[in-house]
């Protein structure tokens, strides 16, 4: 029978067998560092020994490592054609982690805590506030530093056409011109210490130093204390964030917590966690895969932890919308609009009545917000036709005609 509960005060824990982190084929005794996941993919930067891979959303695991000349990685990040992984040097791969590529030209500190992309460019933060951006795919680096910032530049975050940047010491900086002006965003931060940072749709999650966990849902502006029961100060602190749907997981020096509302609730859900100090969390297709400092690589899967929670899984299409193509019936072309939370790899393919696929209008990583599709029906006879979006969890399929 599942456990009932009431919400209370504390942290609440459970004993119960029958739920429970399962540790993977992955190597224990190190750190990992970082981990992120795209498809079917996740990868992992295990500190000394290199990158791993998995092919199965972080049950089992294998070295990647051909071209890399350092193995001290701590960062990943991953656009719809590269994998970029860096540390003491910055590395780019073409086929998934297969082989690497080191692109140093024009970085003037090779070591590197952040990497993050938007449509046009991909960034690198390291040491002093020095941020790099390349146009070219990592092949030629140019300066945009935050100026009067001389501490490292933890984390990088882009939202819309914002770049987001959170500092050791200085708190976060947030530019929309490419680093020619720099805004600090910090209204409502206690700590400007920023070891954690992660974004959802629009919202933004942040953890300081030996501190607090915060919320800002306008772009930075304001920053809301979300803490709630965690036990964080003075002797604990939020290491790594992961977000699905509604639900917020932070790994801590004392493992892991859950929230299902903003913060203000949190659930330890630690059972057959062994090394509670966690550095990393990623979601990969079911699973939630949390990377420990030395205990090595661990997973669950995210209805699991639902439903041993009596909680509600979190709906994850809330957001997403898919309109009625216009004009309907068409005579010859039509646009079809839909509508994304959050960055995510979007399919678009039209049918016909036979369910065969007759045109792909869409199929690669989009940016959040309104988006439009032309199809140009010219060279399909008349009748009824189907589209369907396929956006991360959300599937939705709507009937068109074309009449001429």
């Amino acid at each position: 029978m599942k456990k009932m509960f009431a919400l209370l005060l504390g942290i609440i824990t459970f004993s119960d067998a029958n739920a429970q982190w399962i540790q993977s084929e992955a190597p224990a005794g190190y750190r990992i560092w970082d981990m992120t996941a795209k498809d079917t993919n996740c990868y992992a930067a295990v500190w000394t020994i290199g990158i791993y891979r998995s092919n199965d959303d972080g049950l089992t695991w294998s070295e990647k490592n051909t071209g890399l000349n350092n193995l001290q990685i701590k960062c990943f990040d991953i656009t719809d054609v590269y994998v970029y992984a860096a540390g003491w040097s910055v590395y780019r791969s073409n086929d998934q982690g297969e082989n690497w590529t080191e692109v140093n030209n024009g970085l003037t500190s090779y070591y590197t805590y952040s990497l993050a992309h938007s449509d046009t460019y991909t960034y690198v933060g390291s040491v002093g506030g020095m941020i790099f951006y390349s146009a070219d795919n990592g092949d030629l680096w140019n300066a945009i530093p935050i100026p009067g910032v001389s501490t490292s530049v933890n984390k990088l975050i882009v939202l819309d056409t914002m770049l987001f940047a959170a500092t050791e010491g200085d708190g976060i900086f947030r530019t929309s011109d490419n680093g020619v002006h720099w805004d600090q965003v910090n209204n409502g931060l206690t700590n400007l210490s920023i070891l954690s940072f992660e974004a959802s749709g629009n919202t933004l999650y942040a953890g300081t130093y030996w501190d607090k966990f915060f919320i800002s849902t306008d772009f930075g502006e304001n920053w809301i204390n979300s803490t709630g029961n965690l036990p964080l100060a003075p002797d604990n602190t939020v290491g790594t964030i992961a977000v699905n749907g509604s639900g917020i997981f932070v790994g801590s020096r004392r493992g892991i917590y859950v929230s299902q509302d903003q913060g203000i609730n949190w659930y330890a859900i630690n059972e057959g966690l062994s090394g509670a100090l966690v550095y990393s969390l990623e979601v990969s297709g079911s699973n939630l895969i949390a990377g420990t400092d030395g205990s090595g690589i661990f997973y669950r899967s995210l209805s699991d932890i639902y439903n041993y929670l009596d909680i509600p899984a979190p709906d994850l299409s809330q957001g997403f919308s898919l309109s009625q193509n216009y004009p309907n019936p068409a005579k010859s072309g039509t646009t079809i609009s839909f509508t994304l939370p959050c960055r995510t790899h979007v399919t678009l393919k039209i049918y016909d009545r036979s369910g065969f696929n007759v045109a792909v209008l869409a199929d690669c990583n989009l940016a959040a917000g309104h988006h439009e599709a032309f199809f140009d029906g010219d060279l399909l006879p008349d009748g009824i036709y189907f589209y369907t979006l396929t956006a991360g969890p959300y599937i939705q399929t709507r009937k068109m005609v074309l009449q001429r």
